[in-house]
């Protein structure tokens, strides 16, 4: 069918992506999206631990069960440890890494000493970040 010659709305694709009132139309249905809260996706992370670490997650978890009285969870434990570190990284993206967290070792058993090293340096960065985010 054939538009009327006084008809002023164009309707190519061009030309509605052009159009200002379409996009301030888009831009306000945006934001109403944007303020309704859509509940949290959680995302299933498998970690390799050794046995210490392994000890102090369960050390960690059950400490927070005792001083809340709730059977929390390990992944309950985790997200608020990382919410407690989460202030200070952008501290440890702009701190000077020391040599022994330079150098990525191999998670073989043989390399187990470097492994440990590189691990309590990066121990060391978080715990000097959040001290200086105080």
């Amino acid at each position: 069918m054939a538009r009327p010659r006084g008809h002023t709305h164009a309707r190519g694709s061009i030309a509605r992506l052009l159009d200002t009132t379409s996009l301030d139309q888009r831009v306000v249905a945006e934001r109403r999206v944007e303020s309704v809260r859509t509940p949290p996706r959680y995302r299933k992370r498998q970690v390799v631990l050794d046995d210490a670490a392994n000890a102090t997650l369960e050390q960690l978890t059950e400490a927070l069960r005792r001083a809340t009285g709730t059977r929390l969870t390990t992944s309950h434990a985790v997200r608020a440890l990382l919410t407690a570190v989460s202030p200070t990284l952008q501290a440890v993206a702009m701190m000077q890494a020391p040599p022994q967290a330079m150098f990525l070792p191999n998670n073989a058993p043989r390399f187990e000493h470097e492994r440990v090293a590189f691990e309590r340096a990066l121990c060391d960065m978080l715990v000097a970040a959040m001290l200086r985010s105080r």
